[in-house]
């Protein structure tokens, strides 16, 4: 860019200016010339005229030497404008003006200048009158790339998000492990890395049992023929983490480390009738009876509310589980002391009557069969047998019934007089677990 070049000035006739110290000069020494020597000269005709005529040529270059003296005094440079043409990406500006530097003049033209935009021309350039300059602004921007939280700032022209994304190099990025570009503002891109990790918990894998009946070994007797083992495995996780900050962990899989052993418990079926002992038989039944009295509920003819079968040799009575030895369909039939009392007319009135073990009869007592030998009564359940009789509930073994007939009949009790109010259970056929023996 070039500045208009300045025009010069025009001259007065043989410059004038130049040669006006010279002649104010000579007319001040005329001026000087005393009076008396003027009054000397009238005496010589020629002397007088030559003076007249000396008047005369210096009144007429005065005449020619005034008005130019007023042009040069009145022409003032300070108040001719410069000329700026301001060249921008949002258009050409032209304007006057009477700036003395470059950035006033761009002022002046409401022009903004970013901190990185690039001027073809020095912001402090003084500007001369009556001078013509172009000035061009290229718009630069800043722009932020950041990487794993560490910010890179770089200046250039204004892009687009395309183009940003393709000089920056983000575009060449592996984002196959789950890593992403983001651009959260137009002028800022930022990379985030994401890592996967595996993370395990190991845990023990609890064995199980499985109960092989023995018909060597006595009832209520178990033997484990094969000790369990607890096996081991590991829960697989997937951590995420970007940019090292903990996201979340989420589970994908299992794997066995060492499998389980299954304990394996033999479990006797013989039968070993042992005779009653009068002296202890009573805190037997107590003992058992104890285990199982807080859990009675009176619903009707059940004492319970909610039973199930869980298939895995346990049961579920109200929320409680318990393990059971056996199972199988017996006879069930029922009484109560008050009953029996009134039935054999034993008293008058009629009282209720204790259990064989010297318990009284009540709810959650269970009469066996008794067989007596050589003056020994030999039960077909032990004294103190905790078992459970579905419609009935639980139930210990403390009384003995006579039904010959059928030594696997359970007589199951129920409180005084409960029978003689239709709270007796009907005799029935029903599944009898027992699941424990004293």
């Amino acid at each position: 860019m070039h500045d208009m070049k300045r025009k010069s000035r025009p001259e007065g006739p043989a410059n004038l200016p130049e040669h006006l110290p010279a002649v104010m000069a000579h007319a001040r020494r005329l001026a000087a010339v005393p009076l008396v020597r003027i009054l000397d000269l009238r005496t010589s005709r020629t002397a007088f005229r030559l003076l007249l005529l000396l008047m005369m040529a210096l009144m007429l270059w005065a005449t020619l030497l005034i008005p130019r003296l007023e042009q040069t005094v009145l022409m003032d440079f300070s108040k001719v404008p410069s000329q700026i043409t301001i060249l921008q990406p949002e258009g050409r500006i032209e304007q006057l003006t009477y700036a003395s530097c470059l950035m006033d003049a761009v002022d002046e033209a409401r022009v903004q200048i970013g901190d990185h935009d690039l001027m073809s021309l020095p912001a402090d350039l003084p500007l001369e009158p009556g001078q013509a300059y172009e000035l061009s602004i290229t718009r630069r921007s800043e722009f932020t790339l950041m990487w794993s939280g560490l910010a890179v700032e770089a200046i250039s022209e204004p892009l687009t998000s395309v183009d940003l994304l393709s000089r920056s190099g983000y575009d060449d990025i592996d984002l196959s492990d789950g890593s992403r570009v983001e651009q959260p503002a137009d002028d800022t891109l930022v990379y985030i890395a994401v890592d996967k990790r595996e993370y395990r918990i190991s845990e023990e894998i609890p064995f199980g049992k499985v109960y092989v009946d023995n018909p060597d070994l006595e009832v209520g007797k178990t033997e484990v023929t094969t000790p369990g083992e607890k096996g081991q495995r590991d829960l697989v996780f997937e951590e995420i983490y970007e940019d090292g900050v903990f996201i979340s962990r989420e589970q994908i899989g299992t794997e066995i480390i060492k499998d389980p052993v299954q304990e394996v418990i033999s479990r006797g079926t013989k039968v070993v009738i042992k005779p009653i002992d009068r002296r202890r038989v009573g805190s037997t039944v107590l003992n058992s009876f104890d285990q199982i009295k807080s859990l009675l509920k009176d619903n009707g003819r059940q004492n319970y509310e909610t039973f199930s079968d869980n298939g895995d040799g346990t049961i579920t009575v109200d929320g409680k589980t318990f393990a059971y030895e056996s199972v199988s369909k017996r006879r069930i039939t029922s009484y109560d002391g008050l009953e029996v009392c009134m039935h054999m007319g034993d008293h008058s009135p009629a009282i209720n009557h204790n259990t064989a073990s010297g318990v009284p009869a009540q709810r959650g007592l269970v009469a066996t069969y008794g067989k007596r030998i050589d003056g020994k009564v030999y039960p077909t359940l032990p004294m103190g047998t905790i078992v459970f009789i579905e419609g009935y509930g639980l139930g210990v073994i403390a009384d003995l019934h006579g039904v010959h007939s059928n030594h696997e009949l359970l007589d199951v009790c129920y409180n005084p007089g409960e029978t003689l109010n239709g709270k007796a259970l009907p005799t029935a056929n029903r599944t009898s677990y027992i699941l424990s023996f004293p």
